[in-house]
């Protein structure tokens, strides 16, 4: 079994901030496809599933970034799979540049039977990576702030540029929301977001904060049905 899978990546100008440091939302980005082009190589894509009617959905991502990557223009991606904890797959992916590790991603996935929405565990693999993975640890969910001691910042409508081909809004456009509403001057050191529900075509998200302590607190919400949030720590100067 071909348990890692590595492959380069041109980094573009739409990839990178303002200050040319590569955004956390193109990790995340590059993590989903190459897990998508290693879930083919496995004979598990999304082709094979979606004709069991299955999908798979992201629940959580966990991002460290150790070297700001400003001015890159290639870098290589390596992910595997870990063995799975009852209905939730993890998968790490590492980032290097000129042979330096300068970023993580854990990515934690559900799969969904479409035609009734129940969770599912099917047996996708025979072997895994380190079941540890990179992180050597479990990457817990992230504790949620109530909605009364946040600050509504804005509404964002979600467009149509935003879905991916599962119908819904694609995972990594709620981390350029925290770019547009913090504007961070210093580049992010860790993020961890959490996906509640997902967001469709034509909805309006609320999105609401907190950064009085030393990680900033970004949630989404329709009404008052959270969707999403996230807790990001920034480099200091």
């Amino acid at each position: 079994m071909n348990e890692k899978f590595t492959k380069n990546y041109q980094i573009t100008t739409n990839m990178m901030d303002k200050n040319d440091v590569i955004k956390v939302s193109t990790l995340l980005d590059i993590a989903q496809e190459i897990a998508g082009k290693h879930a083919d190589v496995l004979g598990c894509g999304f082709e094979p599933m979606i004709k069991q009617n299955l999908i798979r959905v992201v629940v959580r991502n966990y991002v460290e970034i150790y070297k700001e990557p400003k001015n890159f223009d290639e870098i290589t991606a390596v992910t595997y799979p870990l063995k799975p904890r009852f209905v939730e797959f993890n998968r790490d992916t590492e980032f290097y540049h000129n042979g330096e590790l300068f970023a993580a991603v854990r990515s934690t996935w559900m799969v969904i039977n479409i035609k009734n929405y129940q969770v599912e565990a099917p047996n996708f693999f025979d072997s895994y990576a380190d079941s540890l993975g990179f992180f050597k640890r479990r990457i817990k969910k992230l504790p949620t702030i109530e909605k009364s001691e946040l600050t509504k910042a804005k509404d964002v409508e979600i467009v149509y540029s935003m879905l991916d081909h599962n119908g819904h809004m694609n995972n990594t456009k709620y981390l350029d929301f925290y770019l547009d509403i913090f504007k961070p001057t210093n580049s992010t050191k860790t993020l961890q977001i959490e996906y509640i529900k997902q967001s469709f075509l034509d909805e309006t998200l609320e999105l609401y904060i907190n950064d009085k302590g030393e990680k900033r607190y970004l949630a989404g919400y329709k009404n008052d049905e959270l969707r999403f949030y996230m807790e990001c720590e920034e480099f200091k100067n």
